[in-house]
């Protein structure tokens, strides 16, 4: 991992401390991202196993509600 740079000692309005401060914000940022995505991937993955999820996807599949209920599927 690169070493983290200080930027407080350059002017605030310099171009260092801007170049180091975007630096700094662009890595927190990738590893927000990626700490979302996984998480988004997690909860969907979790939700898919559920058994509620596999009645909605044969709710969703049934083209009438007479065909859903002789099926005797359950929500």
């Amino acid at each position: 991992m690169s070493e983290k740079t200080n930027c407080n000692q350059f002017k605030k309005l310099s171009a260092k401390y801007i170049k180091y401060n975007t630096k700094i914000l662009k890595e927190k940022s990738k590893i927000l991202k990626k700490n979302t995505l996984s998480n988004i991937q997690n909860t969907k993955n979790q939700f898919i196993e559920t058994n509620f999820y596999n009645k909605l996807l044969k709710f969703k599949q049934s083209k009438t509600h007479k065909e859903f209920s002789e099926n005797n599927y359950v929500l």
